[in-house]
C-alpha cells in the first residue's frame, strides 16, 4: 500500500490532526494519507494529509492546484481561506447528497459532454438545478 485514502476528518483542526496523527502511527513509513470528500480537503491538508483525492480538480485544476500549492508551502491560513471560498461549490454536493451529479452537470456546462452524461440507473441533474451549478462556476471563477 501507497497511500490511506480517508473520507474525511473532525470538523477541529486540532481533532483533525489528532485523526491524522493517530492514523500516521499505523503506517510504515513513505505510505501517504490522501483526503477525500472535497469539502474536508483544507482540514485534511492542514491536518497532515500529503494527498488531496478530489473529484473537483479533474474539472477546476487551477483552482485545486492553489489549494494544494498553499498546502505544500505549510500556508495554513491560505489553504483554509480557498477551501472556505468554495462553500457554495460543498454545498451543492451536500444539496445532490454527494459530488457525482453536481460535476457531471458541471462538465456539461464546461461544454465539456452533456449535461445529462451519467449512465442509467443514476438520474442527472435538470433545470433550475443545472442553472445553479452554472451559476456557482461563474460566481467562483472556477477554472
Amino acid at each position: 500500500m501507497r497511500s490511506l485514502k480517508i473520507p474525511g476528518v473532525p470538523d477541529s483542526p486540532a481533532a483533525a490532526a489528532e485523526r491524522v496523527g493517530a492514523l500516521r502511527q499505523h503506517l510504515r513509513p513513505g505510505v501517504t494519507i490522501g483526503i477525500s470528500g472535497d469539502a474536508y480537503a483544507g482540514l485534511g491538508l492542514n491536518a497532515g494529509c500529503e494527498v488531496w483525492y478530489s473529484v473537483s480538480g479533474g474539472l477546476f485544476p487551477e483552482t485545486a492546484k492553489q489549494i494544494t500549492e498553499a498546502a505544500a508551502a505549510n500556508e495554513h491560513e491560505r489553504v483554509t481561506a480557498l477551501t472556505t471560498r468554495l462553500e457554495p461549490l460543498w454545498a451543492l454536493f451536500r444539496k445532490h447528497r454527494g459530488s457525482i451529479r453536481v460535476i457531471a452537470a458541471a462538465a456539461g456546462v464546461l461544454g465539456l459532454t452533456d449535461t445529462d452524461c451519467l449512465p442509467r440507473p443514476l438520474q442527472a441533474t435538470v433545470g433550475g438545478d443545472i442553472a445553479d451549478i452554472a451559476g456557482v462556476i461563474r460566481a467562483l471563477e472556477l477554472k
